[in-house]
């Protein structure tokens, strides 16, 4: 039986990636890695335990934990590395800072000492998981670089609401403030026409004329959505570095609300049926009359666990890290 660790885990904390890229892979592929006579620890934090075969980290970890890591390789464990986000460019100031939109230098220095720290715990991956072709070159480290997507769970999608409110709701977290920012001249031309949601991200121009939701817990966030019940979903994305690498989960989440998505025709969402706008023109009129709800439903079921060809990459991820994984006798087998 081997013993696998996940740094993700089901609290209050957990975000985005780790729901997508951690939570959702190991609930869906369960028995996959059963048959394997894997057993997988799901834990809300990273403590020194080293009794595990290996170990799946996402993102960044405390710079305190760096030792820990460096000795799980020193004794051979299996470390898979996920990569999400660009945060190369995010945190290296080489653009303006998504939530502040400054390019300040508070806390730079800790974030380069983060970022050296990324850069060793990369090299020392057996294995780096990314979601996009873009953001793989940006690792650096394509010869050992799998893309394993970004998928929904359609279990978390349960339903369409019926009565459609004439509410326009715009999502995302802060780190989303400058594509929100894309959206303020028709929202300020049509404010008092239209019922304004701002979940997640309450933009410093919106007025008192909008709701705004606080962020959820990410499990939460397709209930949250069906409880608003939006009759448009607005989804800008800014033409810049950080966005290249994104995915297109928030276009295929708007898509299982019934709701009109209207997306930005650029990066992850070119060839998407919500993506009718150019990035420097978006929503730049109050011409919202689309009817692309049954499109958007259907790219978005096609994206999810239960329909995906995207799990395969996954469990081939699996499958790597089971047979490299000494058994018994010492032996390593051969991945197919």
């Amino acid at each position: 039986m081997q013993k696998w660790f996940v740094q993700g885990g089901p609290g209050e904390k957990t975000n985005g990636g780790i729901y997508y890229r951690q939570i959702l892979p190991f609930r869906h592929c369960k028995q996959f890695l059963q048959d394997r006579g894997v057993e997988v620890t799901i834990g809300g934090s990273f403590g020194p335990d080293i009794s595990y075969d290996a170990y799946f980290f996402q993102r960044t970890l405390s710079l305190a934990y760096l030792p820990i890591i460096i000795e799980l390789k020193r004794r051979g464990k299996i470390l898979v590395w996920d990569m999400d986000d660009d945060l190369f460019t995010l945190q290296l100031g080489k653009e303006p800072n998504l939530v502040t939109g400054q390019k300040d230098a508070q806390g730079l220095e800790l974030a380069n000492l983060e970022m050296n720290a990324l850069e060793i715990c990369l090299g020392m991956a057996d294995i780096i998981t990314t979601i996009t072709p873009a953001l793989s070159e940006m690792i650096h480290r394509q010869e050992k670089t799998l893309i394993c997507p970004n998928m929904i769970d359609l279990d978390d999608h349960l339903g369409i609401p019926e009565s459609h409110t004439g509410r326009v709701l715009v999502t995302g977290s802060d780190s989303h403030r400058e594509d929100v920012m894309l959206i303020k001249y028709l929202y300020e031309e049509t404010k008092n026409d239209w019922e304004w949601i701002f979940f997640g991200h309450g933009p410093v121009w919106m007025t008192d004329e909008a709701t705004y939701i606080p962020w959820t817990q990410t499990k939460d966030y397709p209930r949250i959505l069906r409880l608003i019940d939006p009759q448009w979903i607005l989804v800008s994305l800014r033409e810049n570095k950080f966005n290249e690498s994104k995915s297109a989960i928030k276009v295929w989440e708007a898509g299982m609300t019934g709701a009109n998505v209207v997306a930005s025709n650029w990066g992850p969402y070119v060839g998407h049926p919500a993506a009718v706008v150019q990035p420097d023109e978006i929503f730049e009129r109050s011409d919202l009359d689309v009817r692309n709800w049954a499109e958007c439903r259907k790219v978005a079921i096609e994206n999810s666990w239960q329909f995906s060809e995207g799990r395969k990459a996954w469990e081939t991820l699996f499958d790597y890290v089971a047979s490299a994984i000494p058994d018994e006798s010492g032996l390593v087998e051969t991945a197919a």
